[in-house]
């Protein structure tokens, strides 16, 4: 199949924490990089836990060229 590099920035939940996390994850759609780095999808407002358990709010996921 067909994989694309995709890049998620996410930081924590806690908006005192300033700390912004990058990952890349080799995936078929954003759907699948996503599940690869989180327990569940975000929800509307970008919510989510990574599979640590850190709740985190997801700032961007884009396709890397």
């Amino acid at each position: 199949g067909n994989v694309n590099k995709f890049e998620i920035t996410y930081k924590n939940a806690d908006i005192r924490n300033p700390y912004v996390a990058s990952t890349t994850k080799w995936a078929r759609d954003e759907k699948q990089a996503m599940k690869y780095v989180f327990k569940r999808l975000p929800s509307k407002d970008g919510f989510t836990v990574t599979k640590r358990g850190q709740a985190v709010k997801v700032l961007n996921i884009s396709i890397e060229k």
